[in-house]
């Protein structure tokens, strides 16, 4: 799912929650979200979803792993934004696709910003060792900027695949840095990792001097054949697989040291202790009151690092003992979330009542109550855990 989002330039101070049917996103500045919801299609546990923000594109975009047999839809749901009169850079047009994939597609990681990170890269230092002071053309040099590359690159089974279009601006100064006059673009129209020298196409804007008309059949006999040397599709390929090595091994050792620091599990724990010891639900207007205790918490947390950010997947259980005293009267019983997942909304999460065995029992009509407004209560403590796990770790 891609989120056009022209108005931001990072993640900071976006709220995000993504649960099964819908995605919810606060934008910085403004006090409603938007609610983008999700294909029916998508499967009801798919695996934990990724996002991932383009500071080039101004694109959020969310990735979710299908387990194998799962179904796949391809829908296109639109969201506007609901902030009061201030829909102007806060409206996000949505575009959602979720082709099915094969075994070997879902191993695929999409690279294209590094590879538009590499060629720029390369065509600067092109800029600065083969294009500078040219004896051929009295000693002028040649500037390229404005690059654009466009296409499709992918990592898969430690092999970089890319097909990308290239564009980019030339123009040429003199000796002594003035602009000569020739000016003009060049396009790669097809780069390969198999191409060593890809065909590079150099186009001269208008006239000029003859000086300059000169610069400009240089740039394209001589200028064309140097910048295609430059791009190398196969030594691009192993500098974008050792730029994505070093990225792979930074964000596991960040998570890594991450987890030593902050063991969740007993940070959880403490965390519903502290919460539910002071939560005290009334029912049916204050005639009765429960209150929770003992709260005991299990299963699992993990952390990723995503556009540099630490990010929470947990999965866990939650039981606790409950009391409701009414009229002098005590009931007793047990509270169990049998899983709360971190994609998982906290309003659709199973929550089971039981009252205590052997215990006086408690009324029908107050099981109800409990069943009601006491679940509310959890669920919302439950999007307020969902919430500060994650500040927890990025603190």
């Amino acid at each position: 799912m891609t989120l056009d989002l022209p108005s931001l330039e990072s993640l900071h101070g976006v709220d995000l929650d993504i649960g099964i049917t819908e995605v919810r996103l606060l934008l910085p500045g403004y006090s409603e979200s938007l609610l983008i919801p999700l294909p029916p299609e998508l499967p009801c546990s798919p695996g934990v979803p990724t996002a991932k923000f383009s500071r080039k594109r101004k694109q959020l975009t969310l990735t979710w792993e299908i387990a194998e047999g799962q179904p796949c839809a391809e829908v296109q749901p639109t969201a506007s934004d609901t902030a009061n009169g201030e829909s102007g850079d806060c409206r996000t047009d949505v575009t959602t696709t979720l082709p099915e994939k094969t075994d070997c597609q879902r191993e695929a990681y999409e690279c294209l910003e590094m590879v538009q990170d590499e060629v720029e890269h390369i065509l600067k230092q092109c800029t600065v060792t083969k294009l500078k002071a040219i004896a051929a053309i009295g000693g002028s040099s040649v500037l390229l900027s404005d690059f654009s590359v466009e296409g499709s690159a992918n990592i898969k089974e430690r092999c970089c695949d890319f097909k990308v279009r290239i564009w980019f601006k030339w123009e040429v100064l003199d000796a002594f840095g003035g602009f000569l006059g020739a000016t003009g673009h060049g396009e790669v129209l097809d780069l390969t990792p198999d191409q060593a020298s890809p065909k590079v196409v150099i186009k001269v804007s208008g006239g000029g001097s003859s000086i300059a008309k000169a610069a400009g059949e240089w740039m394209k006999r001589q200028g064309a054949g140097l910048v295609s040397e430059s791009l190398n599709g196969q030594q691009l390929s192993v500098a974008i697989l050792s730029a994505w090595d070093d990225m792979v091994a930074s964000e596991k050792n960040e998570a890594a040291a991450l987890l030593e620091k902050k063991p969740l599990k007993e940070w959880a724990e403490e965390w519903f202790v502290q919460k539910l010891s002071g939560m005290n639900v009334k029912l049916f207007g204050g005639s009765a009151h429960a209150t929770f205790a003992s709260p005991k918490v299990s299963g699992e947390f993990s952390v990723s690092m995503q556009q540099g950010k630490p990010i929470v997947a947990f999965q866990v259980r939650l039981e606790c003992s409950w009391t409701i005293v009414m009229s002098g009267n005590q009931s007793e019983g047990t509270l169990v979330v049998p899983e709360f997942a971190s994609v998982t909304g906290s309003d659709r999460v199973e929550v089971s009542v039981e009252a205590t065995p052997g215990k006086k029992k408690a009324s029908g009509q107050l099981l109800t109550g409990l069943r009601q407004t006491g679940v509310s209560a959890i669920r919302t403590l439950l999007a307020q855990f969902s919430n500060e796990v994650q500040l927890q770790v990025q603190s």
